[in-house]
């Protein structure tokens, strides 16, 4: 994947200005995969495995070579080894991932990880439940907006789809950092009508500012 810049300020200054408009206290976190995916070189490699191995057998028949056991041992093993380099390289890559992963799995993991993350970071410590989670998860290309359970916020699976088409462009084109304030800015302008930061609300802030890189 490409090196992900983003100028930690800007979102910062991004979030206390969504916080001073919208009753929410908002974490945005970006995870780089949320689905276990140990499978996948795996399943590169022996797929490749056994076309090589039924591409040697034919051209070992047609050549009708005569062979040592010990020279055909050297030539297998090399394509063993050849087969497992190019599925591990090819795993790393998340156009890769996504194709060997169901979607359903991948949309399922997403969500049990932002669910995990709400928890491990103290979301819900709040004094009046408005923690906001922004989850993005980029392997899966999935977005994840999760209100502490106990407020009367709803909508958050079609909020999720508004903010993944905003950040879908940018992010393919690689301006990661514009495509998260440009969601920020999303869920300040449809949240502030409906939760309004109150007039007499204390301005004291119970979750750092801060946008949150996770790999556990």
């Amino acid at each position: 994947m490409a090196k992900i810049n983003i100028d930690a300020a800007k979102i910062e200054a991004a979030i206390a200005d969504f916080e001073k408009a919208v009753d929410f206290e908002l974490v945005p976190v970006i995870a780089r995969s949320s689905t276990p995916t140990l499978h996948v070189p795996w399943v590169i490699s022996s797929l490749l495995m056994i076309f090589v191995f039924f591409g040697f057998e034919a051209y070992y028949l047609s050549q009708w070579h005569d062979w040592e056991a010990s020279t055909i041992i050297h030539a297998l093993a090399t394509l063993f080894a050849i087969t497992l380099a190019i599925g591990f390289t090819l795993g790393r890559f998340n156009a890769v991932r996504r194709m060997l992963t169901p979607n359903k799995y991948r949309h399922q993991f997403a969500q049990l990880e932002a669910e995990q993350v709400f928890l491990k970071k103290r979301l819900f410590d709040t004094k009046a439940h408005q923690g906001l989670l922004l989850f993005i998860s980029l392997m899966e290309q999935r977005i994840v907006v999760l209100p502490d359970i106990r407020s009367s916020f709803s909508g958050a699976q079609k909020l999720s789809e508004e903010v993944l088409k905003i950040l879908q462009a940018d992010f393919k084109a690689g301006s990661y950092e514009k495509g998260l304030l440009e969601a920020i800015e999303h869920l300040k302008k449809t949240l502030a009508p409906q939760f309004p930061k109150k007039a007499d609300a204390s301005q004291e802030n119970q979750l750092p500012n801060k946008l949150i890189w996770w790999d556990e």
